[in-house]
């Protein structure tokens, strides 16, 4: 339990001294390796756990948006190709959505845009549990997870995104961790229900 609250208080830290030195490529550097899957843990709209035993040998991508976030509904064609690229190799990309318009809105917008991997969201914004524990201040905003769980990027975009996965995607799963297959790349994800 110590171990847990220390890894915690370790997290916490790096995660506050990359908000404050605004979250650019430089403070993901200064912080790789800092473990993050330990302490995430969340629900998404399918009511699917998403924690260190569901994601355990993935590689992470936590993307922090909103259906407001012009800058963030630019990179979805990026993200989309990515995720299709890459989520048979082992890639599960988890939207946190800061929308606080409620959950019928963002269920048909997701649908309507056809957007494939799980999403969390509590309708609170910024004041999100989320938010709060990885010190979100402003979106869009990500934080990229080796397939031991640690961090290994903050607020890639674009080329070196696709960069940053492909090298990881080359790296072999921790010993222990499921391997992804070609008939279920991602046990669990079942997608948006049906309203």
């Amino acid at each position: 339990m110590k171990q847990r609250h220390l890894r915690y208080a370790s997290t916490c830290f790096a995660l506050i001294a990359i908000s404050l030195a605004g979250g650019a490529y430089l403070g993901a550097e200064s912080f790789a390796g800092t473990q993050i899957l330990a302490d995430f843990s969340a629900i998404d709209l399918s009511d699917q756990q998403w924690d260190e035993e569901v994601l355990k040998g993935k590689i992470v991508l936590i993307d922090f948006w909103a259906t407001w976030c012009g800058p963030c509904l630019e990179e979805f064609p990026h993200l989309k190709e990515i995720y299709k690229k890459y989520h048979r190799q082992g890639l599960e990309i988890i939207g946190v959505s800061l929308d606080t318009s409620g959950r019928l809105e963002l269920e048909r917008w997701l649908r309507r845009h056809r957007i494939p991997w799980p999403q969390v969201a509590d309708f609170r914004g910024y004041e999100g549990e989320l938010a709060l524990r990885y010190g979100i201040k402003s979106i869009p905003a990500s934080l990229l997870l080796n397939r031991e769980g640690e961090l290994t990027g903050v607020n890639l975009r674009g080329k070196p995104l696709s960069d940053r996965i492909k090298r990881l995607c080359r790296e072999p799963a921790p010993e222990g961790a499921p391997e992804p297959s070609p008939h279920n790349p991602c046990p669990g994800n079942r997608g948006l229900r049906a309203p």
